[in-house]
């Protein structure tokens, strides 16, 4: 749902000229979004990155002082543990079907999903207040641990061995 964070630019920019949206991925809509880009006159704030390398990627997370998903549907939300990991606040659209949802607890702000205006308040209220987006990039840090790869196998075992065993598994 990229269209809506793009639809959000014009409404940052009224009132927080000096911003940028950095768009990294490519996808089959990504001459729909270079031409809405051009049709906002957004071009200058507004850079489609298409598909980059990882060091580039992981330069784009470290370099951003927002982290944005505007995703409907989501099964994973490996690209919020990536910028969590960074240390980024995160601002999630709020999408019954979307497991990154999950993820917003005190480092992030959920948005309306499918509404640039709602999105661009939330994103506003992130790049005004330096001490908040601090305050929420150190949570997300802190909240990536929880993702560890290693935790996450450790919780897997517990599982199949409960249940391998007849046992009930705690929640």
């Amino acid at each position: 749902n990229i269209e809506t964070l793009i639809k959000a630019m014009p409404h940052i920019l009224k009132e927080y000229k000096k911003v940028h949206l950095d768009i990294v991925g490519k996808g089959h809509l990504q001459e729909k979004f270079k031409n809405l880009v051009k049709k906002l006159k957004i071009e200058r704030n507004v850079k489609l990155f298409g598909k980059i390398s990882n060091k580039e990627l992981l330069e784009a997370y470290n370099a951003c002082d927002v982290f944005c998903l505007p995703s409907l549907a989501e099964l994973e939300g490996m690209v919020v543990l990536e910028a969590m990991a960074c240390g980024k606040p995160i601002v999630i659209a709020n999408s019954k079907n979307s497991a990154s949802t999950f993820f917003v607890e005190d480092n992030g702000l959920l948005f309306k999903a499918k509404d640039p205006k709602d999105l661009a308040k939330k994103l506003l209220t992130l790049l005004k207040d330096d001490e908040l987006r601090e305050k929420m990039a150190k949570k997300s840090y802190l909240n990536s641990k929880d993702y560890d790869i290693n935790k996450s196998v450790d919780k897997l075992e517990k599982i199949y061995s409960a249940v391998k065993n007849g046992r009930k598994i705690a929640q």
